[in-house]
C-alpha cells in the first residue's frame, strides 16, 4: 500500500491538485466506458489466456469506436 509523504503533500500547489484530479477524473471515465460499452465484464470463459483475449479484443473495439 502506497502511504504518502505528509510533508509533501503540503508542497502540492491548489494548480498541482487540480490536474492530478483531472487526470485521475479521465481514467475513471474510460474504466466506466470500457465495462458499460464494451461488457468487458460480461466474459464466460475461465481461462487466463481466454480472459486476456477478451480483454484485448473489448479494448481493440472500444478504441475503434
Amino acid at each position: 500500500m502506497f502511504v504518502p509523504d505528509k510533508d509533501a503533500l503540503f508542497l502540492i500547489s491548489m494548480a498541482e491538485c487540480k490536474e492530478l484530479h483531472s487526470i485521475d477524473w479521465g481514467i475513471e471515465c474510460y474504466h466506466r466506458a470500457i465495462k458499460q460499452v464494451c461488457g468487458i465484464e460480461l466474459f464466460m470463459v475461465r481461462t487466463s489466456e481466454a480472459i486476456k483475449t477478451h480483454f484485448f479484443s473489448a479494448i481493440r473495439a472500444f478504441t475503434q469506436l
